[in-house]
């Protein structure tokens, strides 16, 4: 008889159109083979139109939701203000699911809290309970306060770095109170320092990765000569370190590869893309908003190098992973880089500002034994230490040594 699993998240993890979305169905995907999974979550933006289909694909025993609309607002920052609590817990603020765990959560073996944001709805009187035989997980998908702390470093506005570094703090606080408070902590390894570096207990953490889509590994090799010139960029097109990224790439670095190479493209998929990104795109010849794609086989097939610009952010790019595990070389920044242990020039190019970055692209689109080289090279580092099957294997085995019982089917079908 499988034992009872709590999921606490932060919105429905579907359709798989972002990192934090592809990690929890994947969690939930494997997870489910040894626990029966009741989930908690509200339904923010258009999740009430995919509900259905997710429930109809989810391996899930029981949902519980609410319906939640809080947009990102300087009235309700000032709201997360006067509350005293960080603005996207406020965004994901919910009485109604607060009392549904409440009622529920003594019937669970363990709780896994997926993102910062959901620990608000573990009852408070939970923290207190010495020897609590409902263990409590935490799965981080970020070192969130790190994300805040580098989104002050890139905007020129005085105010919204005021706003930044005080989210900074708050979230850092927020951070170490759900670390403290968790039996078990996983977190990829680059915001494991990050965490232990602001007084979280570093042997609560066990290391968790955020991967793409392995079955890119399954597809045969990619070959230089079926591409064209033409970059390509995978990616939630609202999310601020995502815009701030292309929106640098497409003024410092876009004007003077089209000197060098006139014909070159840039294709842009992704959804909900951001009016500056818009406007911008529109005023740059050569560049095109695909909007979201479902199948990204024949952008990658049809593109001769992926991108990720990143100025700032944390944790492990899903974006970068996918383009790696394809063999699309791709050229990036040290945050598109960091949590992986890669290599620059062997695994893919890691560029620090805009000539670089204009160095790398050129030498990919010239040299076809450099750009084999990364894809052949990315693919194998990706199948040697960055899968699934890999990853779930791990982390049963610390929840199951958490739990202290024998319940380890989960070697059998994974092994």
């Amino acid at each position: 008889m499988k034992q009872k699993m709590l999921l606490l998240t932060t919105e429905l993890p579907y359709p798989l159109q972002s990192g934090g979305k592809v990690k929890t169905w994947n969690m939930i995907s494997h997870l489910a083979k040894d626990w029966d999974i009741t989930m908690v979550c509200p339904l923010k933006e258009s999740d009430t139109e995919h509900l259905e289909t997710f429930t109809a694909q989810a391996p899930i025993k029981a949902l519980h939701t609410s319906e939640l609309q809080v947009p990102r607002t300087a009235i309700n920052l000032l709201k997360s203000y006067a509350l005293g609590i960080p603005l996207n817990v406020f965004r994901t603020r919910t009485i109604d699911l607060a009392r549904q765990v409440d009622e529920i959560i003594d019937n669970f073996d363990w709780v896994l809290i997926d993102h910062y944001e959901a620990f608000q709805f573990v009852p408070k009187r939970m923290m207190t309970q010495k020897n609590r035989s409902t263990k409590l997980v935490y799965h981080a998908h970020n070192a969130y306060h790190l994300f805040w702390s580098r989104y002050a470093k890139t905007t020129p506005s005085v105010a919204e770095k005021l706003v930044c570094h005080l989210e900074h703090w708050r979230v850092r606080a927020h951070e170490k109170s759900v670390c403290a408070n968790a039996d078990l902590c996983f977190a990829a390894p680059n915001d494991i320092l990050s965490l232990a570096a602001i007084g979280c207990d570093k042997s609560k953490f066990r290391e968790t990765l955020h991967l793409g889509d392995d079955n890119n590994l399954e597809l045969p090799e990619l070959n230089v000569e079926n591409t064209r010139p033409k970059l390509c960029y995978v990616g939630l097109l609202s999310w601020e370190p995502n815009v701030q990224g292309l929106l640098w790439f497409i003024a410092k670095v876009w004007p003077d590869l089209k000197k060098f190479v006139p014909e070159l493209q840039l294709d842009i998929a992704g959804k909900n893309p951001d009016v500056r990104l818009t406007a911008a795109v529109a005023n740059s010849p050569g560049i095109r908003l695909l909007g979201f794609v479902d199948d990204l086989e024949d952008l990658y097939k049809d593109s001769r190098i992926a991108i990720c610009p990143l100025l700032f952010g944390s944790g492990i790019k899903v974006k970068v992973a996918n383009a790696m595990a394809r063999g699309l070389p791709i050229v990036t920044t040290p945050v598109g880089a960091e949590g992986l242990a890669v290599k620059h020039g062997q695994h893919l190019m890691i560029c620090n500002h805009e000539t670089s970055t204009i160095a790398s692209i050129l030498t990919l689109l010239e040299h076809d034994e450099i750009w084999t080289r990364l894809s052949r090279q990315s693919r194998l580092l990706m199948a040697e230490r960055y899968t699934w099957r890999a990853l779930f294997i791990q982390m049963n085995k610390e929840i199951t040594a958490l739990l202290g019982k024998d319940h380890c089917s989960d070697l059998v079908y994974l092994s």
